[in-house]
């Protein structure tokens, strides 16, 4: 069974480490949940 990872306060600002984290678990296909104030974001699981 695979655990997905939640990233509370997730963003599109490139700038923000959240989104650094997001980027660098989905680019090792670990299964992610972006959770995010501001639509545009995209949920993906690997």
């Amino acid at each position: 069974m695979s655990k997905n990872t939640l990233v509370i306060g997730a963003s599109t600002n490139p700038e923000r480490y959240a989104y650094k984290a997001i980027r660098m678990l989905r680019e090792y296909n670990h299964p992610t949940i972006a959770i995010g104030l501001k639509p545009g974001g995209r949920r993906s699981k690997h």
